[in-house]
């Protein structure tokens, strides 16, 4: 089983594309993958909210949109 760990909490917007590429690259045993996404704010990007944020492109390097498909 792989670790879970946190940070932050004092943003307006949260890493959220990485916390769901994070899970997807985690060791499934079943193809059928269910993962319950909770917060208190956005996710980084201004597609997606028109709030201050420090990524306004999103998170660097990670897709949202791909890595929910996945």
């Amino acid at each position: 089983m792989g670790a879970i760990s946190t940070w932050g909490g004092d943003g307006w917007t949260a890493d959220m594309a990485r916390g769901v590429k994070e899970a997807n690259d985690l060791s499934w045993s079943h193809p059928t993958r269910v993962v319950f996404i909770i917060a208190d704010v956005p996710c980084h990007g201004r597609e997606f909210h028109s709030m201050d944020d420090d990524y306004p492109l999103g998170t660097p390097g990670v897709d949202i949109k791909a890595e929910l498909k996945k």
